[in-house]
């Protein structure tokens, strides 16, 4: 396989977690998914076989959508002893939701069968530190340092649940119920 047939069959796996209209793609997905590898009785694609199938180019126009925010602060000043040290960093952050088990954080709770927990997210910052070597210029400055940090989160995983009371909110945990 050459490799830019290699790096489009890559740009094409998407983690189905964060696959929001994976349902509306499927009918593009199935023909591609159902052509397996006829050498190992069907257990790994044929990625030859799905570089070269009408579905793959009709594929490549399905965009995945995701329920996630991304922000950007630029240019901030890193204080220090001295005022002229001319490090500045910015900063990204990137967060992106399950479709599994979404609702708000009182009405859905818990685990499912699979292992799916209630309001899973991923959230990445990102920061690249700025060595400006003339502060008074607006030129963005030589990439220093960059530094990542990945947070995980999401409802404890247990089969567990807290209807609301519409009366008097008082939730009520009952374990082992979904």
């Amino acid at each position: 396989i050459d490799h830019e047939s290699n790096r489009n069959f890559r740009r094409r796996v998407v983690d189905p977690r964060f696959f929001w209209n994976e349902q509306t793609a499927l009918a593009l997905l199935e023909p591609i998914l159902n052509n397996k590898c006829d050498e190992n009785k069907g257990s790994k694609m044929n990625k030859e076989v799905i570089s070269r199938s009408p579905y793959a180019a009709i594929l490549d126009h399905v965009i995945p959508v995701t329920s996630a925010f991304v922000g950007v602060q630029r240019n901030v000043p890193i204080p220090s002893s001295s005022f002229t040290s001319g490090e500045s960093y910015d900063q990204i952050l990137i967060s992106r939701r399950s479709k599994y088990r979404t609702g708000t954080r009182f009405t859905r709770r818990g685990t499912d069968g699979t292992g799916a927990v209630a309001n899973y997210a991923e959230t990445e910052q990102i920061c690249l530190i700025l060595n400006n070597t003339n502060p008074c210029s607006n030129s963005r400055g030589v990439l220093k340092e960059v530094y990542s940090h990945v947070q995980t989160r999401g409802s404890i995983p247990l089969h567990w649940s807290s209807p609301a009371d519409v009366k008097a909110y008082r939730p009520r945990v009952f374990i082992g119920v979904d």
